[in-house]
């Protein structure tokens, strides 16, 4: 689940996205995951009833897109979102550099951070 993890990030740095808010970012996500990512996918998908992720892969990866918040409340997010049974690894879109520095585990479970700023580098 690394590898499929590692392969979602990937394939959101090799794009650079204009947006303004959040759902800018996941429109422009969504687009690219339809045409490349090779997985299926579901949007705006229920943990819990209380938790909604962003994205999720056929394949079990969880993807949420973060341009604001906190680091201890994105990490606690994520961290629920580990927790759940369906979710294999967890994937971070981010805009937000202190956002970059996270775990590789969460829960025993892979994560990813596609940190948007690098593809600007």
């Amino acid at each position: 689940m690394k590898r499929a993890a590692k392969k979602i990030a990937g394939l959101v740095l090799r794009y650079k996205f204009q947006f303004d808010n959040e759902k800018d970012l996941q429109h422009g996500l969504e687009l690219v995951f339809a045409k490349e990512a090779g997985v299926g996918f579901r949007r705006e998908v229920p943990l819990t009833k209380a938790d909604i992720v962003d994205f999720l892969f056929d394949d079990g990866v969880a993807v949420e897109v973060k341009v604001k918040g906190s680091w201890p409340l994105v990490l606690r997010q994520l961290l629920r979102y580990a927790e759940c049974a369906e979710v294999k690894a967890v994937v971070l879109v981010t805009s937000k550099i202190r956002l970059g520095i996270l775990p590789t585990l969460l829960r025993g479970k892979p994560l990813a951070v596609a940190a948007l700023w690098k593809s600007f580098l």
